[in-house]
């Protein structure tokens, strides 16, 4: 409760706090609640602690700030996305279930060039997030090159028409309030340290916004065009 009360006073305008993060296991099958990572307590002991860190976030923080559980796997229509998908939706439902003060879920949005639109599982994800009566956040946006490609600017070409068409889908809901992204420009990006050896001095991973000058990316124009058009 001291750290949270810290960590307020320092940043008093927060809207949002991810007060719970990568709480889920990654697995092929789905497993229920034991699916919550080990947090050096027993299997059914686990929820209850998520929902004391809620609580303590919720007494420190004070009533008018999102309070949300984020994580990563919970978009793409992979056999692991899937399976974490159920699981996120039965922790949510057993948080809320004991009146833990949960406002939202944050949907880490690391795309890859492999996991190709449509993006159906996640606007049904969303349908379902909102219908529980939370709110959901667009978080950590960026995007990966997987395999490698060496043209870099068809990669920001299709960098750009994944980010749009993502947008477009998770967007069009209006539980969606938030939207982050994991950074702003290529310059020092983690992923930034292979891109010299593989496309020169530009780079080619096509992350962020904006390139090493500082200079906007298609993609840049892509998040423009698609919260332009969100309801």
């Amino acid at each position: 409760a001291q750290r949270f009360e810290r960590l307020a006073a320092l940043l008093p305008n927060a809207f949002s706090w991810d007060v719970l993060n990568e709480v889920i296991l990654d697995e092929k099958e789905y497993l229920g609640l034991g699916r919550i990572r080990d947090v050096t307590l027993p299997e059914a002991d686990r929820i209850e602690f998520l929902a004391f860190c809620l609580e303590t976030a919720r007494e420190a923080l004070g009533p008018n700030v999102r309070l949300v559980v984020n994580d990563y796997n919970l978009y793409c229509q992979f056999s692991i996305c899937r399976s974490k998908r159920l699981a996120m939706r039965e922790v949510v439902g057993s948080l809320l279930d004991r009146g833990a003060p949960l406002d939202a879920v944050g949907i880490q949005s690391h795309l890859t060039t492999n996991a190709e639109p449509p993006y159906d599982a996640v606007v049904e994800f969303i349908e379902d997030i909102s219908e529980m009566g939370l709110k959901v956040h667009i978080s950590e946006l960026d995007m990966r090159n997987i395999p490698g490609n060496l043209d870099p600017v068809a990669l920001d070409e299709r960098h750009a028409a994944r980010v749009l068409a993502y947008l477009q889908d998770t967007l069009a809901n209006t539980s969606v309030e938030r939207l982050t992204f994991w950074r702003l420009g290529d310059a020092g990006h983690p992923v930034e340290a292979v891109s010299d050896e593989v496309c020169g001095e530009r780079g080619c991973t096509g992350t962020a916004l904006f390139d090493r000058n500082s200079e906007p990316k298609p993609v840049f124009w892509a998040v423009v065009q698609a919260l332009e058009n969100a309801p």
